[in-house]
């Protein structure tokens, strides 16, 4: 049987035939405009294209995708709808975004000098869909960067590779191992002979506090193990505290500014943290190194296409400065300590 012969033909004042009128219609008047050379190079956004012409996004978008299965157009996802020929070739990676709370930083600093094409922005409310199609990654250097921005750059495709920890997506991403480096501090600490360490985090973390956990559980399973905010500098004095970990430097910073008015060279905790390396370094602690992390986007950064979502993670440099000295123990405590060592 022919089914062909047995088609109800559409009727010219049903919906379909009137949909399919305005179809055929949209896409004849495009081509004409692309013949006529109204339209070169890249076409005009989808929805100032389906105002012009009077239909919806939908059967633009059926037009624009049947004119480039012809070959008349390419569509680009993140670029937009070019005439055939007219589509820029791929950006190379030197053509980033860079996204900074400070553009004094050193890392940024070290990241503009890396990528001559890219382009600096520290304001999120100023980018728009259409500023986003020149590039072909982002940098995030941001510590909080706006979710509907990150979710926006996921969804165009756009590479995205962040210098600070990101939850919710899946990105690429070039970190300093704080775990480790908190853990070894914490562990130097107790094999110093501190009992009485303050773990002190930035606010919704919880990294330092953990480390020193793990490391107590491991060394010296009798020991109390605290956490303290912040603001609670004040409060943090010998002999309830011998020695402080920081979960970032600034924290640290924080405390010796503070702390230069309550403290004296004999009641001064020890203090240990990691962070970015600056001159100068505020306590003893691992710190990385912003050329170092710059090596390592640019390098990653060149692999892009090959990879899925990679985390890099980078040890810091370790840098004495004095801060983390052994607290002044009497020969029994010193000797119960070493004891309790021992025994673990």
């Amino acid at each position: 049987m022919n089914f062909a012969e047995n088609e109800v033909p559409a009727q010219p004042n049903t919906p379909a035939a009137t949909l399919s009128y305005k179809f055929q219609r949209l896409r004849e008047q495009i081509r004409l405009a692309v013949a006529s050379g109204e339209f070169a190079g890249k076409l005009p956004g989808e929805r100032v294209l389906a105002k012009r012409f009077g239909v919806n996004a939908k059967t633009l978008s059926k037009a624009l995708t049947d004119l480039a299965a012809e070959g008349l157009l390419q569509r680009s996802v993140g670029l937009g709808t070019f005439v055939k020929g007219s589509l820029p070739a791929a950006l190379s990676p030197e053509h980033c975004l860079i996204l900074a709370d400070d553009a004094g930083s050193p890392l940024v600093q070290q990241l503009s000098r890396r990528f001559s094409q890219s382009r600096l922005v520290t304001d999120t409310s100023l980018i728009r869909p259409s500023f986003l199609a020149q590039f072909a990654a982002v940098i995030n250097c941001m510590n909080c960067l706006p979710e509907p921005l990150f979710r926006d750059l996921v969804v165009r495709g756009l590479p995205v590779i962040t210098t600070r920890p990101q939850a919710g997506y899946a990105t690429h991403a070039v970190l300093m191992d704080k775990t480790q480096a908190l853990f070894t501090l914490a562990r130097d600490m107790i094999l110093a002979g501190h009992r009485r360490i303050v773990a002190m985090d930035l606010p919704g973390q919880t990294i330092a506090y953990d480390a020193l956990r793990a490391a107590a559980a491991r060394y010296s399973p009798q020991m109390d193990v605290s956490s303290a905010h912040p603001n609670d500098w004040r409060t943090i004095t010998p002999p309830q505290v011998s020695a402080i970990l920081c979960g970032d430097a600034s924290l640290a910073a924080q405390l010796l500014t503070v702390g230069s008015e309550q403290y004296t060279t004999e009641t001064r905790p020890a203090l240990a943290a990691v962070g970015d390396l600056a001159d100068p370094v505020p306590c003893t602690g691992y710190y990385l190194d912003p050329a170092r992390q710059a090596q390592a986007i640019d390098d990653l950064l060149h692999e892009l296409s090959a990879q899925k979502p990679t985390t890099l993670w980078i040890s810091g440099r370790f840098i004495d400065t004095g801060s983390m000295n052994p607290p002044i123990l009497s020969l029994g405590q010193a000797l119960e300590g070493s004891f309790s060592l021992l025994a673990s």
